[in-house]
């Protein structure tokens, strides 16, 4: 009696994994990507983030959008069209990488969630990071031009009902042999950035304060985030870039 009953549980255990890879097929023959690993290869940590593009094409008879995308940690970033995609036609999914403190083997899991499907796919970035050129102040890890910096993103959660104006910082200190000074310029005219002190002597701290204003309530209810860039560096100048990135 045992063993019928032992080999009953056995014929349906193998009917629900033998389901759940049918859906799995199905699921990939549906959406195809070019790729499933990508590899970066080698960079320095000094350098900007690198960006793995993934294409995929949809096989199905209806239009697919990406739902969402899930990253493992701050490191990696998605950028990526909510649009749907017309059958037959390509998406892409752009997955950045910042390299600064972060140096060493890296692989890191992506896991993309489509509308209308069950099943994720989960893709892999992976690469090596050099050491850059030694940072001279621990807890500063992020490098742009002669400022080293605690971070480069900054985010932004939903406004206060009644609040049109949010402020973040972020904490700085100057690392060259010169007074230096920094000018922004913005993606998105609803951000601002000034530096405080305006000028920052050589070994100083100082800090980067961001300043988020909205009268629309559509706006004033996301969650916002921006990345801060190097546009150029001279001895005494530098120009940073506050863009508009997606938070995960």
């Amino acid at each position: 009696m045992k063993n019928i009953k032992s080999d009953i549980l056995m014929r349906i255990f193998f009917l629900i994994v033998a389901n759940l890879l049918g859906l799995c097929e199905i699921t990939a023959q549906d959406i195809v990507f070019n790729k499933i690993v990508y590899d970066l290869g080698t960079f320095s940590e000094d350098e900007n983030p690198v960006t793995a593009t993934y294409t995929f094409t949809n096989k199905t008879e209806a239009p697919l959008a990406v739902a969402t995308v899930r990253t493992t940690c701050g490191c990696t970033t998605a950028n990526y069209s909510k649009a749907p995609i017309l059958p037959g036609k390509q998406g892409s999914i752009n997955i950045v990488y910042n390299p600064a403190g972060r140096p060493g083997v890296f692989n890191r899991s992506v896991t993309v969630f489509f509308s209308g499907k069950e099943h994720p796919f989960v893709l892999q970035v992976k690469g090596y990071v050099r050491p850059g050129k030694p940072r001279k102040y621990v807890g500063y890890a992020y490098v742009l031009g002669k400022l080293q910096l605690r971070t480069t993103l900054v985010r932004f959660h939903p406004m206060k009902l009644g609040t049109q104006m949010q402020k973040s910082s972020v904490m700085v200190i100057n690392s060259g042999n010169h007074s230096l000074q920094v000018r922004f310029k913005t993606e998105d005219p609803d951000f601002s950035a000034v530096m405080i002190p305006a000028e920052l002597a050589p070994g100083k701290k100082g800090e980067i304060v961001i300043t988020r204003r909205s009268t629309e309530k559509q706006k004033q209810a996301e969650q916002q985030c921006v990345r801060l860039f190097e546009l150029s560096s001279r001895e005494n100048l530098l120009e940073l870039l506050v863009k508009n990135e997606l938070c995960q």
